[in-house]
């Protein structure tokens, strides 16, 4: 996909602050949620529970779960899937 960010795009700024094995781990971790992201959304549509399942396993791993969403996100932006409504766009700011 041209016009996906690349998953670098992810890595926070505030990364720098991290010792470098923190960092290489917070890298890993990103990288395979989106990978479950992108794997799920290939399959089909990602439904509430299998997003709320990425989201806590990202939260176990230590990301927030903003963060957790935009990598959803960005895996089913990879998959193909476009956002068609607000309440898409909605949900992943007021997840509740």
């Amino acid at each position: 996909m041209a016009n996906a960010l690349p998953l670098e795009a992810f890595n926070s700024v505030l990364d720098d602050s991290l010792a470098d094995r923190e960092r290489r781990r917070l890298v890993a971790v990103r990288a395979a949620i989106h990978a479950r992201a992108l794997a799920a959304a290939q399959r089909g549509p990602v439904t509430a529970a299998r997003r709320e399942a990425l989201v806590r396993a990202a939260r176990r791993a230590g990301l927030d779960d903003f963060e957790a969403r935009l990598l959803i996100s960005s895996g089913e932006y990879r998959a193909g899937v476009r956002v068609t409504s607000t309440g898409t766009v909605l949900r992943l700011v007021h997840p509740d």
